[in-house]
């Protein structure tokens, strides 16, 4: 048995010996194992005479030469082992600085790196196409909404109609086409859409039409689908993914965002759910007075984050009226005052004494209402937004946070300061400038969204009285998209309140002239030109 042992002992010696010859070694080492080698060849030749010695002669104790193998078997595999490799320090350095990187920014630092890191990464590993990533991700955020939605509606145990089944399956499937014919079905008849009763006819003819109630119930899930996947069929992938993954980039872990337009909304709620990484929350601004809408961000997101309940978004409601009331009743009663109610905000009162309220801005007012519930149901979340319709309540203590801005930022009202204002700009007067190196993207909707963004901190600049900081922005603004109505409007305010009307003027009959069919602008001049007419 030892005998045998002792063979295999060094035969496994030896084919290890050829194993480690193209390992780069020491001169002293190699020196050793050479010496080594020397010695097993004639320990193995020994074992050979003496085998051949004991067939003749009868057994003999060989558990000594088996101890000695052995013993010299351990320090040889001490030789062989790997030995750990000391760190250069400029590889220390570098993992140093990659672990820096991964934390979040400051919200108020601003860089041009282009924020692509949830695609960049994905991209990196597999070397995928922006088009095939984006194609990928549509698909998979289609299968994801058609779950969600068929779990919904059979825990409230209500009724599909044929075309939300269709549309749904298309979803699915990633049939684009049939997704947006079923999608102009639907709006046609959606209580939530300005509906063209010509238009329903033509679409739907003879075939039977869902219940109004219950695709009222069952629209904001509809919405939630086909607006992500219209932006992704919509942009040119790269710009896709850049757009959003700039906005996603800037949030810290566990943040809530809250979008505002179409593209600022709907492209990172896409992007966040079929992330490999954290899937923030994502809501918008502009739908919280929608009850529909309530009940499908409390379905999506109520095990995470405190949201309004269908009471609370009605107090909000009878808050407004109330008070737009009082403000209509100042307006009536005293017309040589400066007016209380904005521009647009329709309001009435019937003969039974109910106020009614209608139009865009009266809705953004009390979803804005809404959204300072959310915040307070939350106060140890924090919360990004991109601004669609500016809310001004939020401003007192919100910050730039890459190219949206942060909601109840660290340091409150003292959150926001010429500096880091200043650094906000240096981080837009970066992105303008590779926007506009690009020709193909002159008057797209990846630059009118770009401006949107610029434009909200603006506002958010202007509040805080930072009036230079501000100007710089609405000009950005205007460089991205001249004639951007939101910023030839908050400029021309910015100008006036600064006693510069005739520079105002001038920024509006630019604008007029550039686009003789805006009645806003055309507006806005006749506005300016009052004042100097009348003296």
């Amino acid at each position: 048995m030892s005998k045998n042992l002792s063979v295999s002992l060094v035969s496994a010696a030896l084919r290890l010996r050829a194993f480690c010859v193209n390992f780069e070694r020491l001169p002293t080492e190699r020196n050793r194992i050479t010496k080594f080698w020397r010695f097993l060849e004639q320990a193995r030749k020994g074992i050979i005479v003496t085998q051949r010695t004991e067939a003749r002669s009868g057994p003999r104790p060989r558990w000594i030469l088996f101890v000695l193998v052995a013993c010299l078997l351990v320090p040889l595999i001490a030789l062989l082992l790997p030995r750990p490799k000391p760190v250069a320090s400029n590889q220390a350095a570098t993992t140093n600085q990659l672990a820096d990187n991964s934390m979040p920014r400051h919200p108020q630092i601003a860089t041009l790196t282009p924020l692509r890191n949830r695609s960049a990464s994905t991209s990196a590993a597999s070397a995928e196409p922006a088009a095939q990533m984006v194609a990928r991700k549509a698909k998979q955020f289609g299968h994801l909404q058609h779950d969600f939605f068929y779990k919904m509606v059979k825990k409230r145990n209500m009724k599909v109609p044929k075309e939300v089944e269709r549309f749904f399956e298309a979803a699915e499937k990633g049939d684009w086409e049939q997704l947006e014919a079923s999608f102009k079905k639907l709006s046609a008849v959606a209580p939530q859409r300005s509906k063209n009763p010509g238009e329903a006819d033509r679409l739907w003819g003879q075939e039977p039409r869902p219940d109004p109630d219950e695709l009222g119930q069952l629209w904001s899930s509809i919405n939630a689908t086909f607006g992500p996947l219209e932006q992704a069929h919509q942009w040119p992938p790269q710009e896709y993914l850049d757009y959003g993954n700039a906005i996603l980039d800037s949030l810290r872990p566990g943040m809530v965002y809250v979008g505002g337009t179409d593209p600022g909304r709907f492209i990172p709620e896409l992007l966040a759910a079929t992330s490999d990484g954290e899937q923030h929350v994502v809501i918008t601004q502009n739908a919280l007075a929608d009850g529909s809408y309530l009940d499908y961000i409390r379905a999506q997101f109520g095990d995470r984050m405190g949201l309004p309940s269908s009471e609370d978004a009605q107090r909000a409601f009878d808050q407004y009226t109330t008070d737009a009331r009082a403000r209509l009743l100042h307006d009536q009663q005293f017309p040589n005052e400066p007016p209380q109610l904005k521009p647009g905000e329709n309001v009435t009162i019937d003969d039974q004494g109910k106020v009614n309220v209608s139009g865009q801005v009266s809705v953004m007012l009390i979803n804005e209402l809404i959204l300072q519930d959310i915040l307070q149901k939350n106060p140890s979340l924090s919360f990004g937004l991109e601004e669609s319709f500016p809310l001004k309540s939020t401003y007192g203590d919100a910050a730039p946070l890459g190219p949206i801005m942060e909601l109840r930022a660290q340091g409150g009202q003292d959150a926001l300061t010429a500096d880091s204002a200043g650094q906000s700009l240096d981080y837009w007067k970066d992105r303008v400038q590779q926007l506009l190196s690009d020709p193909a993207a002159s008057g797209s909707d990846w630059m009118k969204a770009y401006a949107k963004m610029i434009d909200g901190q603006a506002n958010l600049f202007n509040a805080h009285g930072l009036n230079d900081q501000a100007e710089q922005a609405y000009r950005l603004s205007l460089q991205v998209t001249p004639g951007n109505p939101e910023a030839v409007l908050g400029y021309t305010n910015l100008l006036v309140a600064e006693n510069r009307s005739q520079d105002a003027l001038a920024i509006a009959q630019s604008a007029a002239q550039a686009h003789p069919d805006n009645q806003q602008f055309q507006d806005l001049v006749s506005r300016l030109q009052a004042p100097a007419k009348a003296q």
